[in-house]
């Protein structure tokens, strides 16, 4: 027998029955709730008893146990959950304990109302505590994780030579498909600035932005551009290349692509990299979890706003409507 609580969802005071709410359980979409007889009310509570044979069922609500021996009816009911008998109560308790720590579901609309009402707010207000708690060990978990996999990665990479041994300066630097111009002007932000191990591992994307003061920069590595250009995006970029590439040999191969012009575009630049990237999505993929992509590049464009802004002051970005 389950323990229940719901409300009076209709009441034929001619046959003397109706049905009831459920609230921990749904109730399959055919049925109008449990089935309950006037009979079960009046054992306990005959004012309640003769309210409903007036007809006057709206608001009405109480504490059930339902009896599915043959179908699912109700057998008792208590106005007060202090009145349920102790094992049931406890059973119950049990159970909206369990709920609040099951972070795997959402917490449902009722159960702050129902755990004041089963064990006080300040029991409430614990289990609501030890909620955020296992949230936040799962994500630190998940965090550390994460981090041990890059980290892994990183050390792979550079088991044979020492970090400060990768230097931008000696990276053979091939602009095809660039206008010739921009070969001579592009400033490649150096990596010495970015922390994120992500920020080490060849491949992804480079990105060449060329701003309307004659400024070009040029961003390497980069995993998800769209994200990663709309961390800094100040209004005053001209236009913007893009090349993709898997492999030391696609490196010097891959040309760069004119991703968006501000003077033929309609769309944001990031929408332009969005569609990019679905045209490259399966010529390159490092992970497949796209929340590590999206929040690595977040960080990693903060990185290069503060490096840009250090490096060239506040004019990098000028002032604009």
């Amino acid at each position: 027998m389950d323990i229940e609580f719901g409300c009076v969802q209709e009441y034929n005071t001619k046959r003397g029955f109706g049905f009831v709410s459920r609230t921990f359980k749904s109730i399959n979409r055919h049925k109008s709730g449990v089935w309950f007889h006037i009979t079960v009310v009046k054992c306990n509570y005959p004012d309640l008893a003769r309210e409903l044979d007036t007809g006057s069922s709206n608001n009405v609500s109480f504490w059930y146990e339902i009896d599915s021996n043959e179908r699912e009816k109700v057998s008792r009911i208590w106005l007060d959950v202090k009145d349920i008998p102790d094992k049931q109560r406890n059973d119950l308790v049990a159970h909206i304990e369990h709920r609040w720590r099951n972070i795997d579901n959402s917490t449902p609309d009722w159960l702050d109302q129902v755990t004041v009402a089963l064990v006080g707010q300040l029991r409430k207000d614990e289990l609501d505590q030890e909620r955020r708690k296992i949230v936040r060990e799962r994500k630190e978990a998940k965090e550390q994780e994460q981090r041990n996999i890059l980290e892994s990665y990183l050390e792979e990479f550079l088991r044979d030579e020492k970090p400060n041994q990768v230097d931008d300066e000696k990276i053979k630097r091939v602009y095809i498909g660039l206008p010739e111009h921009l070969a001579h002007l592009v400033l490649w932000v150096n990596r010495v600035s970015r922390t994120h191990p992500w920020s080490h591992i060849p491949g992804g994307s480079d990105v060449v932005v060329e701003y309307r003061d004659g400024h070009a920069r040029g961003y390497d590595w980069i995993k998800k551009p769209s994200v990663y250009i709309r961390s800094f995006f100040a209004g005053e970029i001209l236009r913007v290349y893009v090349r993709t590439y898997n492999n030391e040999h696609e490196y010097f191969n891959a040309p760069f692509e004119e991703v968006w012009n501000s003077e033929t575009s309609n769309e944001m630049p990031w929408e332009s990299l969005e569609k990019f990237e679905r045209r490259k999505q399966n010529q390159y993929v490092l992970y497949e979890d796209n929340e590590i992509d999206i929040s690595f590049d977040i960080q990693e464009g903060t990185e290069h706003l503060q490096w840009l802004l250090s490096e060239f002051g506040e004019d990098v970005f000028p002032d604009h409507d």
